[in-house]
C-alpha cells in the first residue's frame, strides 16, 4: 500500500517516545500519555497541524531516553482525538501516516522535538509465485495464532486472508498480535516489503511455537491437578467407607439427642 509521502525532511516535529509500544503506518492506534513532556509534545501538535512522531524507546523503562535510546525508525502520525482521562493521563488515537527515521533530536523546547525523514511506502502487490508463497506462510501463521490467543475479530482475519500487499499484510499483522514491541519494530525498521514480510514471517514462527509449548504445559499442569484431585478424592471416599464399616462391626448406631 504505498504512501502519499515522499523522502523528505520534517525538522522539530513534536514527539512521543513511546514505553512498549509500536504504531505502524496506515493503521489506527490508541494508548495513553502520561509524562508531562509527553503532554507538552501533544499540546504543540494539536495547536498546528496535529502531526505526532511516534518512536518506540529501546529500553522502556528509561525515563527521559536521548538519542541513542530511541529506535532508528518510527512513524509520522497524526492525532484524530484526543480524551483526558480523571487519573489526569490523556488516552489519543493516532492513525500511521508513514514510516519515517530520525535524524536529530531537539533541546531547545519543554517537549522533545526531532528532525526526521519520511520513507515512502513502495507497495508491493504479489507479482511472482515466491511472494505468492511468502503471503499464504503469513497467512496461515495468523491463523494459527488465532487459535492460541484470545479470539480475533472477524474484520482482522478477513482482512489478513484478502490482503495481497506485502509490506502491509506484515505491518497488519504485527499491529494486530500481541507480539513483544522488540519484534514489533524489528518489521517496523524493514523498509523492503519482501524482507519485512520475510522477518515477520520468521518471528511468527517463533511465537507460534512458543504459544503451543506454553499451551502445553499447562495441559499437563491442569491433567496432573486434576489426577491429585482424583485422588484425593478417592483417598476420601475410601476412608470414610472403612470408617462406616468399622462403625457397623462394632454394632454402633446414631440416634437423635
Amino acid at each position: 500500500m504505498a504512501t502519499e509521502y515522499q523522502e523528505k525532511i520534517y525538522q522539530n516535529i513534536p514527539t512521543l517516545a513511546l514505553r512498549g509500544l509500536c504504531v505502524f503506518p496506515g493503521m489506527n492506534f490508541n494508548f495513553d500519555v502520561g509524562r508531562d513532556k509527553s503532554k507538552r509534545a501533544l499540546d504543540k501538535a494539536m495547536m498546528s497541524d496535529r502531526r505526532i512522531f511516534l518512536i518506540s524507546q529501546k529500553d522502556a523503562r528509561q525515563e527521559e531516553p536521548g538519542f541513542s535510546g530511541l529506535s532508528e525508525v518510527g512513524v509520522l502520525a497524526r492525532v484524530k482525538q484526543a480524551l483526558k482521562l480523571p487519573d489526569g493521563n490523556i488516552r489519543i488515537l493516532v492513525e500511521g501516516l508513514t514510516r519515517a527515521q530520525i535524524i536529530g533530536i531537539g533541546h531547545d523546547t519543554p517537549f522533545m522535538t526531532c528532525t526526521i525523514m519520511a520513507i515512502p511506502e513502495p507497495g508491493l502487490e504479489i507479482t511472482t509465485k515466491r511472494d505468492e508463497a511468502l503471503v499464504r506462510e503469513a497467512q496461515q501463521l495468523f491463523l494459527e495464532y488465532g487459535e492460541m490467543v484470545p479470539k480475533m475479530s472477524d474484520d482482522i482475519v478477513s482482512t489478513v486472508m484478502e490482503s495481497t500487499d506485502l509490506g502491509y499484510l506484515a505491518d497488519f499483522i504485527s499491529q494486530n498480535t500481541q507480539l513483544k514491541y522488540q519484534d514489533k519494530q524489528k518489521v517496523l525498521d524493514q523498509i523492503n516489503p519482501r524482507r519485512r514480510l520475510n522477518t515477520l514471517v520468521k518471528i511468527m514462527t517463533r511465537e507460534n511455537d512458543i504459544l503451543a509449548m506454553e499451551i502445553e504445559i499447562q495441559n499437563r499442569v491442569k491433567e496432573s491437578m486434576d489426577k491429585n484431585q482424583r485422588d484425593f478424592y478417592l483417598r476420601r471416599e475410601g476412608s470414610n467407607y472403612q470408617g462406616c464399616a468399622s462403625l457397623h462391626h462394632r454394632g454402633v448406631t446414631g440416634r437423635v439427642l
